[in-house]
């Protein structure tokens, strides 16, 4: 949540449009940062 607050403009935008499509290339640390986290955490267990 807190990443996507940091880029309100994208996040704002994105939501009427996709939060996960649109904001995918303008919000690169925010997805980026979940993606790490579910792939790494994922395969580590």
């Amino acid at each position: 949540m807190r990443a996507k607050d940091s880029a309100t403009g994208s996040g704002a935008i994105a939501v009427e449009g996709g939060t996960e499509t649109v904001p995918g290339p303008p919000t690169a640390p925010a997805p980026t940062a979940g993606t790490a986290l579910a792939a790494g955490a994922a395969p580590a267990p």
